[in-house]
């Protein structure tokens, strides 16, 4: 196990890529659990999936460029100290228990105040997925903008190189 400052900047790249179409799954596999329920939601899911496989193409035709055709296999679990993500097939069976532990509070909440309304508890349960929803797109809007610098970055470097010919 390697630590990040210790990657060459091939492995490096590799791993970027790697992160991109892990994070593309991983926006999919979210997509697939609410479409029934949350189209809009899925929907945009899916659009931030795409926009990772954007991602993932421009890092691939960078490392072709710079390396050739060779993409080391190199993933998060393999460098020490990188950010470690439970599997998704984890998280999916947890995140229904924390929206109905969310949903029983709201329920438990509403009885203990005397009030029955099945309007105001479909209100207070939206107002949190649009919470949830919103700090998804801000979360993903910044690593979205991390991503795109470093590759800016990476874009300079490699103009900035003197030409072979």
């Amino acid at each position: 196990m390697k630590r990040f400052a210790d990657l060459s900047e091939q492995e490096v790249l590799a791993l970027a890529i790697s992160n991109e179409d892990e994070d593309n799954r991983i926006y999919r596999s979210f997509a697939d659990a609410l479409r029934g329920s949350y189209p809009d939601t899925a929907q945009m899911y899916d659009k931030m999936a795409e926009e990772e496989i954007h991602h993932r193409d421009m890092l691939l035709a960078l490392h072709r460029k710079r390396f050739g055709e060779f993409l080391p296999l190199i993933r998060r679990q393999d460098v020490k100290g990188f950010v470690a993500r439970r599997p998704i097939w984890l998280n999916r069976p947890l995140a229904i228990d924390a929206v109905r532990k969310f949903v029983g509070a709201v329920d438990e909440s509403m009885t203990a105040h005397g009030e029955d309304h099945p309007s105001r508890r479909n209100t207070i349960v939206d107002a949190a997925l649009d919470m949830a929803d919103k700090l998804v797109k801000t979360q993903y809007e910044f690593i979205r903008s991390v991503v795109s610098s470093g590759s800016e970055a990476l874009k300079k470097q490699d103009d900035a190189k003197p030409s072979a010919d």
